[in-house]
């Protein structure tokens, strides 16, 4: 058997006389003990606050989410009132470039028509409606105050925000129709204007002046351009007319 080898032992190393002293076994550190005892409590309090922090983003990215759908329906709701002001519009603006157009093409087959016995007031009344020009002018406040303010990613449906543009955009174009008849409309019919009665005519000299003018190149050259842009114009309210009725049924699904 080995001989039992004391606690403590101690040794004389060389000249420096040092000390060489068996130490006894250290208790287990403070922190061990702590994980060992309280360890299931800490993993319960970190879980605890983990889900405290995931519960607050949530709810709060669920209140921003509320008040950015709040504020779409807002959007929407002003987008459809636009439209159903450009819709009623568009309505009257097409109606009379019917009628626009209806009154040119009559008028041309009178100013071709050297039998015809004319009542120049109505020849008259029917010339000053043809050259009026109606306009379509589009609500545009609320899709100005989307673009301007970058709230266009307020509305979530892209489908929806793609016939929103389309719909001004077409608008644009349209207006540039608009301008180019009417530049060509004042250069043609200006001299008529100013030489023609086109209102009262009971006088003798005011009748030959439209028995005149009637059967002129010139006048006929007026009402058929104003019947050809007239037809392109009215094309063009159609379309937008088209587009108005058909945002309206995608904003009216998209309310609640």
């Amino acid at each position: 058997m080995q001989a039992l080898q004391p606690e403590h032992s101690l040794s004389l190393q060389g000249k420096g006389n040092v000390l060489s002293e068996t130490v006894p076994s250290k208790p287990a550190p403070r922190f061990k003990y702590l994980l060992h005892e309280k360890g299931p409590e800490y993993v319960v309090e970190i879980i605890v606050i983990i889900l405290g922090i995931t519960l607050s983003f949530a709810v709060e990215e669920w209140k921003e989410q509320r008040e950015e759908r709040q504020k779409e329906q807002v959007y929407l709701r002003e987008l459809l009132s636009d439209i159903q002001t450009d819709h009623q519009q568009l309505q009257e603006v097409v109606a009379e470039t019917e009628q626009v157009i209806g009154r040119a093409t009559r008028l041309l087959a009178l100013s071709a028509d050297t039998t015809f016995v004319a009542d120049f007031n109505s020849l008259a009344a029917d010339f000053r409606f043809v050259i009026k020009h109606p306009r379509f002018i589009v609500e545009n406040a609320t899709f100005s105050d989307l673009t301007s303010t970058g709230h266009m990613q307020l509305l979530t449906q892209q489908p929806f925000k793609r016939l929103l543009f389309d719909y001004y955009r077409h608008y644009e174009s349209l207006t540039l129709v608009e301008s180019a008849e009417l530049d060509a409309l004042n250069a043609l019919a200006g001299p008529y204007l100013l030489k023609l009665p086109l209102f009262a005519v009971t006088t003798p000299e005011q009748q030959r002046q439209w028995e005149k003018a009637r059967h002129e190149p010139e006048f006929s050259n007026v009402l058929s351009l104003r019947k050809s842009m007239g037809q392109e114009l009215l094309e063009n309210y159609q379309q937008a007319l088209q587009r108005a009725v058909r945002l309206e049924q995608v904003i009216k699904q998209q309310l609640y």
